[in-house]
């Protein structure tokens, strides 16, 4: 063989004084057959129950190389494409050929090491990767590695990392890789070979060399030891193997029954009995050694004795690891990962029976009966058949089962009406006849033949009194006489019946259920109806309440004539509840998916909400229950002994749970927080730094697990986000949280672990959560914001409060020069008046008073009277004169020829006066300009035509003028200039130092328009009003 060869030439390389570096003696093996002399039947203590996953997320993908159960709880796997965790429920890849900084050789990850810090390190033939938890680096010979072919790491108790290669031995300490000498023990002598085929972690046990005459040395963990044999012996191993716990198990050829331990310690431990040809690669701590062959027969030995795993066949069953709580992973150099649990749940034998279990009862006089399609009687644990109930094909032939008050058994089935009773001889119904007859039948019986329809339960009551429930209706035995019960029940078919008081009889059909007091239906109290469906077992508890369950909406209480239903909406895991039974401090639930045990305390909540926290333990096939299928439905399915042993009944068999066998067991979970994904990103690792969201990143979700639970599967969760979530958010075995839009601030994520029949929550992990400000609500830039409103709002208010005084000034400087300009023409009239038209009148009524005068005089001296011509006449001019100056003031207040004949011939008019009254040479055109200003406009501007002559006259001293209107239709122009002496521009006369020019400017922008003035010292003015007319100025619009 090519293993015996490689031994051959270390046996040459020994004679020739070279120290022996072994990197693998891969173990020789040739199949072997357990014969019945050497098998037995396991007790319970040594039943393991198996299960197993395909590893990985793809399905079967990954060849298992190697096993690492790190100190946090995790299963690290190394494979033929990287390296895979578990965490019991599901699988997390890490690729090489998707992971950065992971080394991609051509054989898988078959070296694997924990170091004191919780770093994974794993060899390949393309050098050794180290994950710290958050990155993945790949050491090779470039970084100091002596070959990238790595075969072996471990560790030592200083924390450094020993990393084994097929070229020497590298130590990585503090940060930092160095090549080891071969001369570990400083003998120039001595050298490493490591020429041994690469078969994976499991063959790799080390360095080797021969110490002194006849003892051999092996290195590993940091240090050279002796080995607990001789060189010789040492020459002639068949196999040999280090376990998962550092211990050493070697065979001899010529010991073929002899298997040897070497501990930890250096001590030999030797097992004796061992099958030949057989491998020993794990003991575990109830001391039982697995064993494989390379024909994949697998088993367990103890003290001389080999235990089969019936059904378990796999070659190289060798990466095994135990877990503190007892069970233990097994891998093989295949696709497919093993747990091995010890069994909690006792399944009772019936080898001859293909079905039992469907109905248990146990008479008064403690027998016990379980019957489906064959009505078997036990005695302890083994049963007996009595009678058949059926064909093997007809499932659940017996519906009930039940005693009179002479203890005679009876029995209803579900393909036969009425009731039967078991009896010693299919001919006779004699019940005096014993039932413990080894030839029984089930016979009718002549007392019940009034019972109709399919028997689903019977009751004996405390009056001993029988009851049948059936498909047809309820029926009462009394007094050796049976009838049918005529009342009116929710539904047909009785499924069971239950007696909570004397008298006082509880009925469930499938409709509901219903009470009978003393042969009469009581109705349930207002305000309760009955909502759940069909009523598949009744059980009243220690407190007296009635407990209901029901295959359509899970358990249902009665209390306080009140009906309160716990659902999937509650925590459970499904509504299909077949019974309910209960004991002090759990409730027990018979359902299609396995057994529920939940606490009492969360069901008794005097409460109509939803209770999302109920401690449950769910029990399935992984726990030793046959069929997690548990049906039928009925109160007799579940049977509870004396001491505290239960039963339970199921398609595939009964379950048997032993008191006290759940209770402590070695499963305590810490939560660990994993990865996280923002706005759906690729998984990213948790860091100590914590998770950290950008404000343009709007989800989040956070991946978390539980490590250490004997059940995985059923460990329940609950989280908070301290800040945002007002307390713990229970989310049962959901291993994920998700937020969305969380507002800017720091925050802390904890999340809590408990198995599902525990109410105790193990320590909260914690991580930041840091949610950044965006740029524009941080404080910095509120501050500026705010400093910003703020001179904002104050330029506004200053702006304002100049506008309202500029406002203000100019309405103050309008409606001074509105008052001086009202005043002046006040006075102006008023001077005229006095001046102009008071001297006339005061003329003409001297004139008029001169007759008087005279003829008084002439009297006096007695002269005649005579009459003068003179005066009449002066009074005649003078009222002349007066009637002009009354004229001239009203054609200055308001020309008449303006509203009669128009403002073109009104303009003339005015500068027709111009030229008769003055000796200004005046020169002017004036266009057509009716109808260009609404003629409520036309006045103003005349008054600007008006004001400007007024000036000419009264300062310009001109001699000189030339008035000019040129109107197209849309555009008007209006040209005044004169040759006066005019004024300076600069000294700001033309608009601030004139209130006739300023009117000029005024009613120019009232009239749409603007007006320009332009004059120098001793040159004139030049005054041009522009106005465009609007389209609501025509006078036909308006």
């Amino acid at each position: 063989m090519r293993m015996f060869a490689k031994i051959v030439r270390m046996i040459r390389r020994l004679k020739n004084g070279l120290a022996v570096g072994v990197a693998a003696l891969t173990p020789v093996l040739s199949s072997y057959v357990l014969t019945a002399a050497e098998a037995k039947v396991p007790s319970r203590s040594s039943q393991l129950l198996e299960q197993s996953w395909v590893v990985g997320t793809e399905n079967r993908s990954h060849i298992i190389c190697a096993l690492l159960q790190t100190r946090q709880g995790y299963l690290w796997i190394g494979t033929n494409k990287g390296l895979v965790r578990f965490d019991g429920v599901r699988f997390t890849d890490f690729l090489a050929t998707k992971t950065p900084g992971m080394s991609r050789g051509r054989t898988g990850f078959a070296a694997m090491w924990e170091d004191s810090q919780g770093g994974i390190w794993a060899g390949t033939d393309a050098g050794v990767t180290h994950y710290d938890g958050q990155h993945f680096t790949t050491l090779t010979t470039r970084d100091g590695l002596p070959s990238n072919s790595v075969v072996r790491i471990d560790g030592d108790e200083t924390g450094r990392v020993w990393i084994y290669t097929r070229n020497g031995v590298g130590c990585w300490k503090e940060g930092k890789l160095r090549t080891i000498p071969s001369e570990l023990d400083k003998q120039p002598w001595t050298s490493i070979i490591t020429e041994f085929p690469r078969n994976g972690d499991v063959f790799h046990i080390g360095l080797w060399r021969r110490s002194g005459v006849s003892g051999v040395e092996r290195f590993a963990y940091g240090h050279w030891r002796n080995f607990p044999i001789t060189f010789q012996r040492f020459m002639e191993l068949e196999s040999i193997y280090e376990d998962s716990l550092h211990r050493v198990w070697f065979s001899i050829r010529t010991e073929p029954t002899i298997y040897y331990e070497v501990t930890p310690t250096n001590s030999l431990q030797t097992y004796q009995g061992i099958p030949q040809k057989a491998f020993v690669f794990f003991c575990d701590r109830d001391g039982f050694l697995w064993l494989t062959d390379h024909d994949a027969h697998t088993a367990r030995w103890k003290n001389g004795t080999t235990y089969p795993m019936p059904g378990f066949r796999t070659p190289y069953l060798t990466h095994v690891i135990q877990r503190p709580n007892g069970a233990l992973w097994a891998g093989t150099f295949n696709t497919r990962l093993f747990l091995f649990r010890p069994r909690l749940i006792d399944a009772i034998p019936m080898p001859e029976s293909q079905e039992v279990g469907s109905v248990l009862f146990r008479q008064r006089n403690g027998t016990v009966w379980a019957a489906g399609v064959q009505l078997v009687r036990f005695t302890g644990n083994q049963g007996t058949i009595i009678a058949p109930l059926g064909k093997p094909n007809f499932r659940g032939m017996a519906g009930a089962l039940g005693e009179d008050r002479y203890g005679h058994l009876l029995v209803g089935m579900r393909n036969y009406t009425g009731v039967r009773v078991l009896s010693a001889n299919s001919r006779t119904t004699n019940l005096s006849v014993p039932v413990t007859s080894k030839h029984s039948s089930i016979v009718p019986l002549p007392m019940y033949s009034k019972v109709t329809g399919f028997v689903r339960a019977i009751l004996m009551d405390a009056a001993q009194d029988e009851w049948f429930g059936t498909t047809t209706g309820l029926f009462h035995a009394h007094a050796g006489d049976t009838e049918r019960v005529p009342v009116h029940l929710p539904g047909t078919e009785i499924r069971c019946l239950l007696e909570v008081a004397p008298g006082q009889l509880w009925i469930g059909t499938d409709k509901g259920p219903a009470i009978l007091w003393d042969g009469k239906l009581e109705p349930f109290p207002p305000g309760s109806a009955w909502t759940s469906g069909g009523v598949s077992s009744l059980v009243q508890d220690q407190q007296g309440t009635i407990w209901i369950s029901s295959t359509e909406k899970g358990v249902i209480r009665y209390r306080n004539g009140k009906f309160r239903t716990f659902d999937e909406e509650d925590g459970l895991p499904t509504h299909v509840i077949y019974s309910i039974s209960c004991d002090p401090q759990h409730f027990w639930l018979r359902t299609d998916m396995g057994l529920l045990r939940i606490a009492m305390d969360g069901l008794l909540r005097d409460t109509e909400q939803k209770i999302s926290d109920l401690t449950i333990a769910h029990y399935d096939t992984r726990d030793g229950i046959p069929s997690t299928e548990m049906a039928p439905d009925g109160n007799q399915g579940v049977l509870q002994f004396s001491d505290g042993t239960r039963w339970f009944s199921s398609f595939e068999g009964i379950a048997s749970i032993l008191p006290g066998v759940l209770e402590g067991l070695p499963s305590r979970p810490h939560a660990v927080i994993e990865e996280h994904s923002i706005d759906s990103s690729d998984l990213l690792v948790s860091g100590p730094k914590g998770i950290v969201v950008t404000p343009s990143q709007t989800s989040l979700e956070i991946h978390y697990t539980a490590l250490g639970s004997f059940r995985p599967e059923q460990v329940k969760f609950r989280y908070r986000l301290a800040g945002i979530d007002e307390g713990w958010v229970p989310v049962h075995d959901r291993r994920a949280a998700f937020y969305t839009h969380l507002p800017p601030g720091s925050y802390t994520f904890s999340v809590q672990a408990a198995d599902g029949d525990q109410s105790e929550w193990d320590q909260p992990a914690q991580i930041a959560v840091t949610v950044l400000t965006p740029f524009y609500k941080t404080w910095w830039m509120r501050t500026l914001l705010l400093l910003a409103l703020t001179s904002a709002i104050a330029f506004v208010i200053e702006l304002r409060r100049r506008q309202m005084l500029e406002a203000q000034r100019i309405r103050q400087a309008f409606i001074h020069r509105l008052l001086s300009s009202q005043e002046s023409e006040r006075k102006r009239i008023a001077h005229d008046l006095h001046d102009g038209l008071g001297q006339h009148l005061a003329l003409i009524r001297t004139l008029a008073l001169l007759p008087r005068k005279r003829k008084s005089s002439q009297q006096s001296d007695e002269h005649p009277a005579v009459e003068s011509p003179e005066p009449l006449s002066s009074i005649a001019e003078q009222a002349a004169v007066a009637i002009r100056e009354v004229e001239a003031i009203c054609y200055g207040l308001r020309p008449y020829q303006l509203d009669r004949l128009g403002l073109t011939k009104a303009v003339r008019s005015l500068l027709r006066k111009l030229e008769e009254g003055n000796a200004l040479f005046l020169r002017s055109s004036i266009d057509d300009i009716d109808g260009f200003f609404p003629p409520e406009l036309e006045i103003t501007f005349y008054r600007i035509l008006q004001e400007a002559i007024s000036n000419i006259l009264k300062h310009s001293e001109a001699s000189r003028a030339e008035i000019t209107v040129i109107c197209d239709g849309t555009r008007l122009r209006l040209s005044i200039q004169d040759n006066g002496r005019g004024f300076s521009m600069a000294s700001g006369a033309a608009f601030g130092g004139s209130l006739g020019l300023i009117g000029i400017a005024e009613r120019a922008e009232a009239l749409g328009g603007h007006a320009t003035i332009e004059s120098t010292q001793q040159n004139g003015t030049r005054i041009v009003v522009e106005i465009t007319r609007a389209r609501s100025s025509d006078p036909h619009q308006t």
